[in-house]
């Protein structure tokens, strides 16, 4: 072999190792655009959803994606640029419940049991705890806690050098330095019940409706409120500790004093969501309606607008609160106080295709720029900019993108065109074995440049026709209260069983807490006969009234059920439609 030829084949390696698809940012739609700010870019995740707010820190977004997840399909922390730059992404693969734990970010620091540096903190709904860094998503330390059909869903808390948490089946405090346990103390079973640190100690409530009381020495102290589910952390107000629980068809918030004992109540609706202070009132809001009140003293109301919403509230920009839209329009709403605590609808904020929506948005400011990053049920996150600088972030990204492709772009022409200049040579001088093998090279080198084009333009028509199946697949299926359904149903538990085209309804539950539960009660009242079938992951109903056919699949207020029927949590105000597959 020549040196000519030897520099050939060096050419042609470096041509197929510079040829790759480049991390390109997803482009906003036009609907993505909101009043006030730039769309910059988008993040359509693969498989599940958000349910927890992303969070900004040091021009770093993180988010987390949740789900029930069956197959290959496993949560995951993403981190990037605020520019779009992905900078790593972690996945668990021992999770399968739902994962909304909400992400916490420790600054560095030094106690007595060490010293840390600035940390990520995750944790699983497999009760895994993970200390990370932040720009690497290395792991510092972890710590494994007790699993009881889940782990981890309620927010953690720092107490000096400790990181405490709610575990299901009670309360740990770790060491921020190497994760040693502290403590460890059991209580009844929760669920995204938070934990908030007190000058006493530690406080989160469980589904008994119970408050416990952890102090710094040990001491585990029990509260029976017997007012419902307790799925927040206890907000801590002037006036004393607030609790807003979910009881059966509506929802009691409660004002608690130094004593844990109740001092006054007030009745709301069902499926509450996370209530918050703001500007020294409190905001809580469900399934019916946002209010505000006033705590000073014995959290008198004060206003009410009709909305529905169960997850989480935060403060936004411009001195707006948002709150997450849970129905099938989703988007967030802005919200303001006005004067004497009165609630005030400000604007709407409704990017790209319409679902149900449960996160808070996340909001960062810096110089002249502010960040608004929403994302919603259905795993669509949006980054949104605005600034005194005119210039756009995204489009110096995609400049950047756009000099280093065509840069990419001219080397490989350059390059072809010289081996396939080289190739006619070797023919024309009466070497065709030669030019046959060179020939070779330049097919493959020229399958390679073409591959991953032809790649992204296939998995765009993949993707396009997997959500003409799925939006077929979905179509028909109840999601929202139907106008002829009976009035004493609003806000309760319904089921519905499409038989040969014709629905069965049944409503007016309350109080089951799966979908098997609630199907067999209600099959039971329509005279419906079920068979089922038992598996290693749970029963699966084969029939309905001797329907078999192709097997019945389940939608819980619209979203396709992804586990067996009983391993599917509802809660109140829900609909479950079952149809043949």
């Amino acid at each position: 072999m020549n040196r000519l030829q030897k520099v050939l084949i060096l050419c042609a390696t470096f041509l197929i190792l510079s040829t790759g698809a480049a991390s390109a940012i997803s482009s906003p739609s036009e609907s993505d655009q909101i009043y006030g700010f730039e769309a910059q870019w988008v993040q359509q995740f693969a498989a599940g959803y958000v349910t927890t707010a992303p969070i900004i820190d040091d021009a770093t977004l993180f988010v987390r994606t949740s789900g029930m997840w069956v197959g290959q399909d496993r949560p995951q922390i993403f981190a990037y640029e605020l520019t779009g730059k992905e900078l790593w992404n972690n996945t668990n693969q021992n999770a399968t419940q739902h994962d909304m734990s909400p992400l916490k970010i420790i600054e560095a620091g030094q106690g007595q049991c060490g010293t840390w540096s600035k940390q990520l903190i995750v944790a699983w709904s497999d009760g895994l705890i993970e200390s990370l860094e932040p720009m690497t998503g290395m792991r510092n330390w972890h710590y494994q806690s007790e699993v009881n059909v889940w782990g981890i869903t309620g927010s953690l808390a720092q107490d000096a050098d400790k990181l405490v948490a709610p575990t299901r089946t009670g309360i740990v405090s770790l060491c921020l330095a190497d994760g040693t346990l502290i403590q460890n103390a059991t209580t009844d079973l929760g669920w995204r019940n938070g934990v908030t640190v007190t000058d006493t100690g530690y406080l989160a409530g469980d589904e008994n409706g119970t408050l416990w009381h952890l102090s710094r020495d040990g001491n585990l102290t029990s509260y029976p409120l017997a007012i419902g589910k307790i799925r927040h952390s206890p907000l801590l107000i002037n006036g004393g500790i607030v609790i807003h629980a979910q009881g059966q068809g509506q929802s009691t918030i409660a004002l608690l004093d130094e004593n844990y004992s109740i001092i006054n109540s007030h009745i709301s609706g069902s499926s509450p969501a996370m209530p918050i202070m703001v500007d020294g009132y409190l905001v809580t809001g469900d399934s019916s309606e946002l209010r505000s009140f006033d705590c000073s003293q014995n959290c008198s109301a004060l206003s009410s607008l009709t909305f529905a919403t169960n997850g989480e509230m935060a403060m936004g920009l411009d001195g707006q609160f948002m709150v997450p839209l849970n129905t099938a329009q989703g988007g967030w709403k802005g919200f303001t106080l006005v004067e004497n605590g009165l609630l005030e609808h400000i604007r709407g904020f409704q990017p790209g295709f319409s679902t149900y929506t449960t996160a808070a948005p996340a909001v960062y400011s810096e110089a002249d720029s502010d960040w608004l990053v929403l994302a919603n049920d259905a795993g669509r996150m949006v980054v949104y900019w605005r600034g005194l600088n005119e210039t756009n972030i995204a489009e110096e990204v995609d400049e950047n993108l756009s000099t280093d492709n065509d840069k990419q772009n001219n080397n490989q022409i350059v390059l072809l065109v010289i081996f396939s200049s080289f190739c006619a040579i070797l023919f024309v001088a009466g070497k065709p074995q030669q030019g046959k093998k060179f020939s070779i090279l330049l097919i493959l080198i020229i399958a390679v440049i073409t591959i991953p084009t032809l790649s992204t333009q296939w998995s765009g028509k993949v993707d396009d026709l997997s959500a003409s199946i799925d939006e077929g697949a979905t179509n028909g299926v109840e999601a929202e209260w139907n106008q002829s359904w009976p009035e004493q149903w609003q806000d309760t538990q319904i089921l519905i069983i499409e038989i040969d085209g014709q629905q069965q309804v049944m409503g007016g539950y309350s109080g089951y807490d799966n979908v098997l539960q609630l199907t067999t009660q209600a099959a039971s009242d329509l005279n419906i006969t079920i068979s089922s079938q038992q598996s290693d992951i749970g029963t699966y109903i084969t029939s309905f009234n001797g329907h078999q056919g192709q097997g019945w699949e389940f939608f819980v207020n619209g979203s396709r059920g992804s586990l067996a029927a009983e391993n599917i949590a509802i809660e109140e105000n829900t609909i479950v439609h079952w149809l043949p597959a």
